[in-house]
């Protein structure tokens, strides 16, 4: 069973000299600490 799913979003920031890729996921069950299709608004 899946827990998580990639939305599309990606987001490449300058860290310390090297290029870091960040990737948006959304829950799609309820694991640990984060609940089904809990999605953080900026």
């Amino acid at each position: 069973m899946k827990k998580y799913e990639f939305t599309g979003e990606v987001k490449r920031i300058k860290l310390i000299g090297t290029e870091v890729v960040l990737r948006r996921i959304r829950a799609v069950t309820a694991f640990g600490g984060v609940e089904a299709g809990y999605r953080r608004l900026d």
